[in-house]
C-alpha cells in the first residue's frame, strides 16, 4: 500500500484514496457546471444563492487536482508498476514504471486487457486473482508470466485489492506489480543445486527443526523429507553426541566461531547408527541477526569403520583380540585417574599360563592359538564390560578392574584362577592348563609401570608357590 501525508499538514490518505481522486475531480466538476446554469430564458437563475456554493466546489475541485498531481508523482517514482483497473480487468490507469519493467508506454496500455500480456499457461492464475479480490475484497498475490515488449517473458509478482468507495461500492482494483525473474531464478538455481548434491545438505530454523531437506539427507538418514520436516536434529542425534554438538551451536550463535565441524551419529528409523561429517554456518539478515542455519551432512560410516579398525589393530592383540600393552597401558591411566575422581580401588592381575608349550608340542601351534583366544575370551566374560583384558606376552595375560572396595579382590582372583584352570575340550581329547595368578592394588599417584611390575611380582610368587607344592592347582 502506498501512502503519502500531506504537506500542507491536512492528513494521511490511502493509495485507493488517490486513486479515486481522478474520478472525485470529474464529479465536482459537473456538479460546479450545474450550480452555475441558466435559466431556458437566458436570465441567470439564483446567482446569489450559488455564488458560495460555486466557489466552494471549485476550491474542492482545486485541491482533489492538487491532491491527485501528488499522487500520481508518488505512484510514477515507485520502482513497482501501479496500476487502477476497471472491474473487467481493463487498465484505467497505469504508473511510469510500466516503461522500464515491461517496455510499454503507461498511456499505450490504458483499456487494455493485462490478460494480453501474461503467459497464456499462467492465464488462470490471473483470472482466479482477480475474482478473488473482487468476491473477498482482500489482498490477492500471484506469481506468473509477463511478457516484454521485446517479448521476452518475466516473472512478476503482483498483489492485487479492490477499491471500494465511500458508499461501500466495488468501483474496481488496483494492482502493484514487481519483476521478481532474477529472485525467483536465484531460488530454482539453489532448488537445483540442493536436490543434485551428492551430500546431504539442510536448512534449520534456529530451533533446531528442517526447514528444508535434500534427497540426499533423506537417503542418508533413513527419514522421508515429511518426517525430518517434522522433527528437529536433537530427535535423531545419538544422545551421546548432543552435548557437543549443542556447545558448538551456543558458539556460533555467539558469534564466537564462523562455523563449526562435528564427526556425530544419527539414528535410523530402524535404530541402526550413521555416522556424518556435520559443517554448519550460519546465515544472517542485513543487521546481523541469525535468521537460520546452513548445513551440510556426509556419510562417513565406511570411513569411520576403516579408522576404528586401524586404531583396533594399533591398540589390540590381532589373534586375540585383548587389548596390547599400549592400550593396556592407556586403561591403568584411565583406571586410576577414576579411582583419585570417585573413591575405591583399581586391581592389576597377572596370569601366566603353565603348560602352554607341552600343550603347543601335543596338539600343535593352531591348537595353542586357539587356547590363547579361549582364555582372553574367559577372562572377559568373568569381569565387568568396563574393565579390561589385555595379552601382555605370549602366555602372559593382564586384567585391570575397579573394585568398590578392597573385599572384592581376593574373590576376584579365585575367580580368574578358575576360569584360566578350566579344562578345555579339543576334539576327542581336553587339554588341561594350569595358571599362576597374582596381583596388586593400585596405590595413589603410582604409575602404570610400577602397578605392572609389582602385580608381575605377585604373580611370580604364586608360581613359586605352585611348583613348591606337590599337587599344584
Amino acid at each position: 500500500m502506498i501512502v503519502l501525508v500531506d504537506i500542507r499538514g491536512e492528513g494521511v490518505r490511502s493509495e485507493a484514496e488517490v486513486i479515486l481522486s481522478a474520478r472525485e475531480a470529474r464529479d465536482v466538476e459537473i456538479e460546479g457546471q450545474q450550480a452555475g446554469s441558466t435559466d431556458p430564458g437566458g436570465s441567470f437563475d439564483g446567482a446569489e444563492v450559488h455564488s458560495e456554493r460555486v466557489r466552494e466546489l471549485e476550491a474542492e475541485l482545486e485541491a482533489v487536482r492538487a491532491a491527485a498531481y501528488r499522487y500520481r508523482l508518488l505512484l510514477d517514482s515507485a520502482s513497482d508498476m501501479v496500476s487502477l483497473n476497471n472491474i473487467d480487468g481493463s487498465f484505467e490507469y497505469v504508473s511510469a514504471s510500466s516503461l522500464p519493467l515491461l517496455g510499454y508506454e503507461p498511456g499505450w496500455l490504458m483499456g487494455r486487457d493485462p490478460g494480453e500480456f501474461v503467459h497464456e499457461s499462467d492465464l488462470h492464475i490471473l483470472q482466479r486473482v482477480h475474482m478473488a479480490a473482487i468476491e473477498t475484497g482482500e489482498m490477492q498475490h500471484a506469481q506468473f508470466r509477463a511478457r516484454r515488449a521485446d517479448g521476452v517473458y518475466v516473472i512478476v509478482e503482483a498483489v492485487f485489492g479492490a477499491i471500494i468507495d465511500d458508499s461501500g461500492e466495488l468501483v474496481g482494483l488496483r494492482a502493484s506489480v514487481r519483476d521478481v525473474t532474477d529472485r525467483v531464478e536465484a531460488e530454482e538455481r539453489f532448488r537445483l543445486a540442493l536436490e543434485e548434491a551428492p551430500i546431504g545438505m539442510s536448512v534449520m530454523d534456529l530451533a533446531g527443526r528442517w526447514l528444508i531437506v535434500n534427497h540426499a539427507m533423506t537417503e542418508l538418514t533413513g527419514w522421508s523429507e515429511e518426517q525430518l520436516c517434522s522433527m528437529t536434529f536433537r530427535d535423531i542425534t545419538h544422545p551421546d553426541d548432543l552435548e557437543e554438538d549443542h556447545e558448538l551451536e551456543l558458539q556460533l550463535l555467539a558469534g564466537q566461531i564462523p562455523h563449526y565441524e562435528i564427526d556425530k551419529r544419527y539414528l535410523r528409523p530402524d535404530g541402526s547408527e550413521v555416522w556424518v561429517r556435520l559443517s554448519v554456518s550460519l546465515a544472517r539478515d542485513n543487521n546481523e541477526e541469525p535468521r537460520y542455519y546452513i548445513c551440510h551432512v556426509q556419510d562417513i560410516t565406511v570411513r569411520r569403520a576403516a579408522e576404528e579398525q586401524l586404531t583396533a589393530q594399533a591398540l589390540t592383540d590381532p589373534l586375540t583380540g585383548a587389548a596390547n600393552r599400549r592400550l593396556l597401558h592407556d586403561r591403568l591411566e584411565q583406571a586410576s585417574r577414576r579411582q583419585i575422581r570417585n573413591g575405591g580401588e583399581t586391581a592389576v592381575i597377572f596370569i601366566d599360563l603353565d603348560g602352554l608349550k607341552a600343550t603347543n608340542d601335543r596338539f600343535g601351534h593352531s591348537v595353542g592359538d586357539t587356547i590363547l583366544q579361549e582364555i582372553a575370551n574367559r577372562l572377559g566374560h568373568a569381569i565387568r564390560e568396563e574393565d579390561t583384558v589385555a595379552r601382555y606376552g605370549g602366555d602372559e595375560f593382564v586384567v585391570v578392574c575397579t573394585l568398590s572396595d578392597e573385599a572384592q579382590f581376593q574373590p576376584l582372583l579365585h575367580r580368574i584362577e578358575m576360569v584360566c584352570s578350566a579344562p578345555m575340550p579339543m576334539g576327542s581329547e581336553v587339554a588341561s592348563l594350569g595358571a599362576s595368578v597374582g596381583g596388586v592394588l593400585v596405590e595413589p599417584d603410582e604409575t602404570p609401570a610400577r602397578a605392572l611390575e609389582r602385580a608381575d611380582g605377585a604373580m611370580y610368587q604364586q608360581k613359586m608357590v605352585r611348583r613348591a607344592s606337590p599337587h599344584p592347582s
